[in-house]
């Protein structure tokens, strides 16, 4: 393995285990969350205020290192054309951004008004947080476009850290300030973590050689830049516009629908962040060289072998999940505030979101690595622009049928459709034979695991079933001949070779 190959697998690693810590203190930050604050209206009033600004800190995630990563890798040895490129989009960048943000600030009472249905109390409240909302917004961008400088560099472990900041902060300001502050104590501790990590990434600015003397709006990696925002912000609307169409069905729903379709959305992006983000962040740049050097097989095979590690890992966690959701629920959040009402009603919506956010969304985002990296930006803005219609119609038409039930069976369809019009327009055979057998025989062995401690063994209290479960899966994937960790091993080993 040469050295090029053990940085990119040294990166994956690293950025799984802080991805993990994030996961824990995510949960510690949910978890504090219910206990204050539980499925109450003034959590509804949170959410409903963020639902917006959260699509533009969605597309921040991934906007300036779709964007940047793949338009100035190829030219980061002509220094002249990189630098002055680098100047203007930082200026232009931020320029958009203060704009965005007072905007929102001084519109969000407007918005507000005809996105919801509260009564004068209700609608003061959340025109508070929506202001603090969008303040927060501006920061992530430039965090964000601050990162992507990082990444350029594939310097991936630093900026991943800082982004440890967040949770930090909302803990310590809910734990301190919760009962002082009531919810505001939460956007108040996102805000400062937020100044706080700007201060720590700027020195990356110094390094980048910033001034804004070689400004060229007419440089023509600028204008690649500023078309490709375009897509990529389109491209990534899937994955971030879906909380403010529900929080646009639900706000007509009863009180806590909304609380409810966000628990099982953070419990689902929790699992996904902790199994997926260390390759997702590590994947695009070596996609991107391998496209700009013509090495078309090795292209493909990160992405299949990539979709094969996932699915080992996400099969069984969606099975268990699933299952003892009433259980796991329980245990995290049934504190406080959050009531064992609420509990049965997550518990019964969160097999939904686990099955289409984890067995359909993780693949999607892979193979948006492969669109971007191939600067396929359009094909994936379109298929991305009909299916939020979609969903848009399908989960108005569910919910009035069967409230939260019906957005998360939408939610299913959306995802499911997405992964499989993806494979279409990539014309590439993604889920060959053997990742098909692969899958169903996890699958088979994860239920049946789950099964006999219940129906042979009788085995009752759920701590000990789920011992019993793991153990018989173990055995399953031996006796079906399923090499899963295995798998995972020769992933970290020679997914790059």
């Amino acid at each position: 393995m040469n050295k090029d190959i053990l940085s990119i697998v040294k990166s994956s690693i690293n950025l799984s285990f802080i991805s993990g810590i994030g996961v824990i203190l995510g949960l510690f930050k949910q978890i504090l969350i219910a206990k204050y604050f539980g499925t109450s209206y003034q959590y509804d009033c949170f959410l409903i205020a963020f639902a917006i600004p959260s699509i533009f800190m969605g597309i921040a995630v991934t906007l300036f290192s779709s964007s940047l990563i793949p338009v100035l890798i190829p030219v980061k040895n002509e220094k002249e054309e990189y630098q002055e490129a680098i100047n203007t989009i930082i200026l232009l960048a931020s320029i958009v951004i203060l704009g965005l943000s007072i905007f929102g600030s001084l519109v969000s009472k407007y918005y507000l008004i005809y996105y919801t249905s509260f009564d004068k109390y209700k609608l003061d409240l959340t025109i508070n947080l929506a202001i603090y909302a969008w303040i927060i917004t501006g920061f992530e961008l430039l965090n964000y476009l601050l990162t992507s400088l990082f990444h350029i560099e594939k310097k991936f472990v630093f900026p991943a850290f800082i982004r440890l900041l967040v949770p930090i902060g909302i803990i310590v300001c809910i734990y301190f300030f919760g009962e002082k502050l009531g919810i505001e104590a939460i956007p108040t501790g996102w805000l400062l973590a937020n100044i706080t990590s700007f201060l720590l990434l700027s020195p990356i600015l110094k390094k980048n050689n910033l001034s804004f003397k070689r400004i060229n709006i007419y440089n023509k990696y600028v204008k690649e830049f500023i078309l490709v925002c375009v897509l990529t912000i389109i491209g990534t609307l899937p994955f971030t516009i879906l909380p403010s169409i529900d929080g646009f069905w639900t706000a007509r729903l009863p009180e806590g629908s909304m609380s409810y379709i966000a628990y099982c959305t953070q419990i689902t992006i929790a699992i996904d962040t902790f199994v997926k983000n260390g390759v997702y962040l590590v994947l695009l740049p070596y996609l991107s060289e391998n496209f700009a050097t013509g090495e078309e097989n090795i292209f493909w095979y990160r992405i299949r072998i990539t979709l094969k590690y996932l699915y080992a890992l996400l099969i069984p966690i969606v099975i268990y999940f699933s299952y003892f959701s009433q259980e796991i629920i329980s245990f995290v959040y049934e504190r406080g505030s959050f009531s064992n009402l609420s509990t049965q009603a997550i518990s019964k919506l969160l097999p939904f979101y686990l099955t289409g956010g984890l067995l359909a969304m993780v693949p999607v985002t892979i193979l948006n690595r492969a669109y971007y990296a191939q600067k396929k930006y359009a094909s994936f803005a379109i298929i991305s622009v009909a299916l939020i219609f979609l969903y848009f119609i399908l989960s108005g038409i569910l919910s009035y049928l069967w409230q939260t039930r019906g957005i998360g069976i939408a939610y299913n369809i959306y995802w499911f459709l997405f992964l499989y019009i993806c494979i279409k327009f990539l014309q590439r055979t993604i889920f060959d034979k053997e990742m098909v057998l692969f899958s169903i025989k996890l699958l088979a062995a994860a239920l049946l695991s789950l099964k006999i401690p219940h129906t042979v063994l009788k085995v009752v209290n759920p701590f000990l079933k789920g011992i019993v479960s793991i153990m018989l899966l173990l055995f399953f994937t031996y006796l079906f001949k399923i090499p899963m960790y295995l798998e995972v091993k020769r992933y970290l080993k020679h997914i790059y070779d």
